[in-house]
C-alpha cells in the first residue's frame, strides 16, 4: 500500500472519529421540539419554549416524547415574527405513535396554528378518522375562514406504532408524507396568511377543547422551507448505546491507523474524536 492510499485511508477514518460527536444544523428550522427534557424546550434556539399542559413523559424515537391522554393535554407556544412570517414555504412534521380516539371528534390534533373558525392566517397537521381507520390531514389558511386543506386516504396511520408524519408546502403544491415517502399531493399556487395565534400541539386550538391528541408526540419540527421528503430521524439507541457505538468507533480507529503504521496521525485521530465527544 502506498503512502496516497495510507494518507486517504486515514483521512476517511479520522473524519468518522471527528464528526460522529457532531450534531447537523437543519436548514429552515425555525422551532424544534425533541422533548428529551420532558419539557416544550425548543431546540432550535429561535426561543419557541412552549407551557406544557398535563401531558407527561414517555420513551419516543429519539429519546424522551410526551404522552398526551386524549382528554385535557396539549402544549401552547406563544406566536412569534419567525411563526407568523411563513408565507411562501413550510414544513410541518413529527413523530406520532396513537392510540384509538376516545371522543367522538374527527380529528386528532397533531399541530396547529390556527383558530376553529374567523382566523385569517395559520397551518394545521393532524389525523382524521375515516371508516374508523386513521389518516393525515393537513392545510394552510389563506385569508379569513379561507382554509386550503386535505388528507391522504391511502395509509392508514397504524395504533400503537411509531409513525413520521409530515405535510409541506413548497409554493406551487401541498404535500403529505408518512415515513418520508410522499403519499398525496394538492396543487396549489397561494400565499400562506399570517396569524398571531398561538402554536398548539396536542389539541385543535388555543381557546377551543376539542380534537386532542390521544397518544405519544415525538420530535416536533416546523421549518419555513419545503423539505424534499422530509427523512425520518433513525430511532435512538439509549446512551450506554451511544457509549459503545463511540467506543468502536474509537477502537476500529486506533486498529486501522495501528495497522498502517502511521503512528503521527493516530494520535492525532483518537485526540480529535476524544475532544469531539466532550
Amino acid at each position: 500500500m502506498n503512502n496516497s492510499t495510507r494518507a486517504d485511508i486515514l483521512v476517511a477514518v479520522c473524519s468518522l472519529c471527528f464528526f460522529s460527536g457532531l450534531s447537523e444544523t437543519e436548514a429552515g428550522v425555525i422551532a424544534h421540539w425533541t422533548f428529551n427534557t420532558c419539557t416544550a424546550a425548543d431546540d432550535s434556539g429561535n426561543g419557541h419554549a412552549g407551557t406544557v399542559n398535563g401531558a407527561t413523559c414517555t420513551s419516543g424515537p429519539k429519546g424522551s416524547a410526551l404522552r398526551f391522554d386524549g382528554m385535557d393535554d396539549y402544549v401552547e407556544v406563544a406566536s412569534s415574527a419567525l411563526l407568523e412570517g411563513i408565507s411562501s414555504e413550510l414544513t410541518v412534521e413529527a413523530w406520532i405513535r396513537p392510540d384509538e380516539f376516545i371522543s367522538g371528534d374527527c380529528c386528532m390534533t397533531i399541530v396547529r396554528k390556527l383558530l376553529q373558525t374567523g382566523d385569517s392566517g395559520g397551518f394545521l397537521l393532524r389525523l382524521i378518522r375515516i371508516d374508523g381507520e386513521l389518516f393525515v390531514n393537513f392545510g394552510v389558511t389563506i385569508g379569513f375562514n379561507n382554509l386550503v386543506q386535505f388528507e391522504d386516504t391511502t395509509t392508514p396511520i397504524p395504533v400503537g406504532s411509531w409513525t413520521h408524519v409530515a405535510g409541506t408546502y413548497d409554493g406551487s403544491a401541498l404535500r403529505i408524507y408518512v415515513n418520508g415517502a410522499e403519499v398525496a399531493s394538492l396543487s396549489q399556487s397561494l400565499t400562506i396568511a399570517s396569524t398571531s395565534t398561538p402554536l398548539i400541539i396536542g389539541r385543535l386550538a388555543h381557546n377551543f377543547s376539542i380534537e386532542y391528541f390521544h397518544g405519544d408526540i415525538d420530535e416536533v419540527i416546523i421549518h419555513d422551507a419545503a423539505t424534499t421528503a422530509p427523512t425520518p430521524l433513525v430511532p435512538a439507541v439509549s446512551e450506554w448505546g451511544l457509549i459503545v457505538m463511540t467506543l468502536l468507533v474509537l477502537i476500529a480507529g486506533t486498529i486501522i491507523c495501528a495497522r498502517l503504521n502511521w503512528q503521527p496521525m493516530l494520535h492525532s485521530c483518537v485526540g480529535r474524536a476524544s475532544h469531539a465527544e466532550e
